[in-house]
């Protein structure tokens, strides 16, 4: 279930559930943590979940591109996410990752079920990171 517990200024602390099993920390009716994370590796092209938090899976697209997919959908596809890579394959050119992007097609809007992360290399090449980090609030 969802526990939500809301600090806010007018209604003082307030506690509400659903059967999602999802806690929302708010203020003023605003979700201040995590709604979602994980950590993952892909550097032979496999993808392993090391760890996460309402997230059901990680599928490798294409060179680069990850689709992350949440085990409980989010209110709403306005969120924020932010992601991190690893280094391309141990490389010291270094690259990043970028979050409502595939390097290999463009800009993908998030839904509230999903969204695409993809790694880039700095000569802008796709390149699949020895580890990646995925972080969402909303």
């Amino acid at each position: 279930m969802t526990c939500t517990i809301n600090a806010s200024t007018t209604n003082n602390l307030q506690v509400s559930a659903d059967g999602s099993g999802i806690l929302n920390i708010q203020s003023n009716g605003v979700n201040t943590n995590a709604q979602a994370w994980v950590q993952f590796t892909c550097p032979t092209g496999t993808v392993t979940v090391n760890r996460s938090y309402n997230v059901s899976s990680v599928t490798r697209l294409s060179q680069g591109a990850y689709t992350i997919t949440f085990s409980n959908a989010l209110p709403s596809s306005s969120y924020s996410a932010v992601a991190s890579s690893s280094n391309l394959q141990n490389n010291t050119n270094g690259g990043f990752a970028q979050v409502f992007s595939n390097p290999n097609v463009g800009d993908v809007a998030p839904t509230t079920t999903s969204f695409v992360v993809g790694c880039r290399g700095l000569s802008g090449a796709a390149y699949d990171a020895d580890y990646l980090c995925a972080v969402v609030f909303g």
